[in-house]
């Protein structure tokens, strides 16, 4: 559970924050970002824990990994199947089928974007999955992000030019 992480003494948001996860591969996030105010995102973890109108970070993997925008969860995850305006972006069919998925509006696509070597500069980012810590650990599509790395990023994003 999420709030297992909390001290006694710390408080549990009312909102809480993830990052969700894109393999450049699998699904054309860039290109999405570019030309769809609304996403729908595979959930494959901390589904029960999610809630609408929590934060939502995305994050491109690989070699160009860097955190790409900031929505906010606009339903709650349920099996569906893709909507078909987002059918261009899918780049694996495990896309295509019916799966929990979670409905998200993009509020700011992050320019420029937050590169993971920027994000590793910062030590509460550094062992955040996807972010930073073992190769291993960044392997899935949903990230639970704690509120002191969750303040971060909001100010690291906010220091961004907005489009």
């Amino acid at each position: 559970m999420i709030a297992a992480a909390f001290r006694e003494n710390d408080a549990v948001p009312t909102n809480w924050t993830w990052i969700f996860q894109a393999k450049p591969g699998e699904w054309d996030l860039r290109s999405q970002l570019a030309e769809q105010p609304r996403a729908q995102w595979k959930v494959a973890t901390f589904a029960a824990e999610m809630k609408i109108g929590d934060t939502v970070y995305l994050w491109e993997s690989g070699p160009k990994a860097a955190l790409l925008a900031r929505c906010r969860l606009t339903s709650k995850p349920v099996v569906q199947p893709l909507r078909p305006e987002l059918r261009a972006y899918v780049r694996h069919p495990k896309y295509l089928g019916e799966i929990r998925r979670a409905g998200l509006l993009v509020e700011l696509v992050i320019e420029p974007e937050l590169t993971r070597q920027e994000l590793l500069e910062h030590p509460a980012l550094a062992a955040l999955a996807p972010i930073g810590g073992p190769t291993a650990a960044r392997q899935g599509t949903n990230f639970s992000v704690p509120p002191q790395a969750a303040e971060l990023l909001d100010a690291l994003v906010g220091s961004r030019r907005r489009r």
